[in-house]
């Protein structure tokens, strides 16, 4: 068994009506058909179950498409984030900052750039991501869209905050031990 084609045409010839029928095997189209089918399957499923934010962005600036582990960082949904830009998500104090990397990525100067910027998220809580990104163009290298991977590092941050603080402590606690110190020496 294997599929085929058939073209039936029916012409009249001398008052009878004649058939003609083509007949061919499409084994190579079908098989090219399901390894395309299995391929953009596992696509999907590889940004579908991805444990970072993948994302698109057209160049009207709104989300094309989301995955989400996205939608879980920043807790909106799928479909209200597809109604979003970036720069309404982002921190007021990073837009100008990442405005001025993407520009360079339309400009040609850059193919991709890393930024760590802040995330409003939906409840209201800063979300700190690293964020990669890169422009896609088509054969003619005019830009078709913005991909970006997130990784969400908030407990990082948090983390290096608190080690800053500590050090800014123990800083302070030398500082105060050295003055007690002379003021030791001089008494």
């Amino acid at each position: 068994k294997f599929p085929l084609e058939a073209t039936i045409s029916q012409v009249t010839v001398a008052g009878e009506r004649l058939y003609t029928v083509i007949l061919r095997d499409i084994t190579q189209r079908k098989q090219a058909e399901e390894d395309l089918r299995e391929k953009e399957e596992r696509f999907r499923s590889l940004v579908k179950h991805a444990a970072v934010g993948i994302v698109q962005v057209g160049m009207d600036e709104m989300y094309l498409q989301v995955n989400p582990a996205l939608c879980a960082m920043l807790g909106y949904s799928e479909t209200e984030l597809l109604g979003m830009t970036p720069e309404w998500i982002t921190h007021p104090e990073d837009r100008a900052r990442e405005r001025a990397l993407f520009e360079s990525l339309l400009s040609g100067e850059r193919d991709s750039y890393e930024i760590e910027k802040r995330y409003i998220h939906r409840n209201g809580a800063t979300i700190w991501g690293s964020i990669t990104s890169s422009l896609v163009k088509d054969t003619d290298g005019r830009p078709l869209f913005q991909v970006s991977i997130v990784q969400n590092i908030t407990e990082c941050k948090r983390t290096e905050g608190e080690l800053q603080q500590v050090q800014k402590m123990e800083a302070i606690g030398q500082l105060a031990g050295g003055v007690a110190h002379d003021l030791d020496r001089k008494s």
